[in-house]
């Protein structure tokens, strides 16, 4: 799992990766096929994330309860997914907004589940406590991160209540952006 994301100097490589890839012209669909062939055998998560979609389910145990949290348990609910370590940047640097998009919607049919893939779990206890992030945090593995196609973290999907993924972001957003398509979809 350390070798699956990977930092240097600060900055999150997978992200330079994403971003490098995107602007040589790599698309989506011969990603998908390559990352397809590579897990065919996976039995956790048997196919992988399309926008417009069902979202494919996982069960993943809450970091700070030990409860099981099941995706598909949330149905009716916009979700958003957030795949995230403690020692990306970014990650840390978009977890304020995330904490106050959950706290500003929570009451209206909003979920937001963070899902950890790679890092310190001790890390990220302290985060979870120095954020008061009262979200469920996940503990992630490589293979849910491939279902989901994380190449790059953080990796953001927004679900709509029917289970199906509606957006995608790859990078930190502002809270801004992300509220106008939970808006959206909360009011749809």
């Amino acid at each position: 799992m350390k070798n699956f994301f990977r930092r240097a100097g600060g900055a999150c490589i997978a992200v330079a990766i994403v971003i490098a890839a995107a602007a040589a012209g790599c698309t989506k669909k011969e990603s998908d096929q390559a990352a397809s062939s590579e897990i065919a055998s996976e039995t956790l998560a048997p196919r992988f994330v399309s926008m417009n979609a069902p979202a494919p389910d996982f069960t993943l145990k809450n970091r700070i309860t030990g409860a099981d949290v099941k995706l598909s348990a949330y149905r009716g609910r916009v979700v958003m997914v957030n795949f995230w370590a403690p020692w990306c940047p970014p990650c840390r640097e978009e977890l304020p907004d995330l904490v106050g998009l959950y706290e500003a919607n929570r009451g209206k049919g909003f979920e937001l589940l963070g899902v950890f893939v790679s890092g310190d779990p001790g890390e990220v206890d302290q985060m979870v406590r120095q954020h008061g992030i009262d979200y469920p945090v996940l503990t992630g593995d490589e293979s849910v991160a491939r279902a989901w196609l994380v190449n790059g973290i953080p990796t953001t999907y927004i679900i709509d209540r029917e289970g199906v993924v509606r957006v995608q972001y790859v990078g930190a957003q502002p809270r801004a952006v992300f509220e106008q398509d939970v808006m959206r979809l909360l009011n749809n």
